[in-house]
């Protein structure tokens, strides 16, 4: 497994991934995504690399009630989650996520 975007600061990975047939199967989705976040090791310690994973998705998918992926709380408690990108969207919880990652 390659990821499609990881970015490299301070000892850390942060990996983002592409979804865009992904409609109400974000939970599948992020499933695969934890071999990311808790597969990738320092070969020295077997310590984890990668500190956080996230979906990009086109369409912000809501039909699963018991959790919200898109939700900073749960980006946080799990480090992992899903950023909608589509046309007319502010990106906001995005830009403040890559100026926590970068403003160490």
């Amino acid at each position: 497994m390659i990821p499609d975007i990881s970015i490299e600061f301070h000892d850390r990975m942060y990996v983002l991934d592409p979804k865009y047939r992904v409609a109400s199967n974000i939970p599948i989705a992020l499933g695969e995504m934890h071999k990311y976040r808790d597969g990738i090791l320092h070969k020295g310690d077997d310590s984890r690399v990668v500190k956080e994973v996230y979906i990009l998705t086109p369409k912000e998918d809501t039909s699963n009630s018991s959790k919200n992926f898109y939700d900073v709380k749960n980006h946080n408690r799990y480090q992992m989650g899903a950023f909608c990108f589509s046309p007319g969207t502010n990106n906001v919880v995005f830009r403040e996520w890559i100026l926590k990652v970068f403003n160490r």
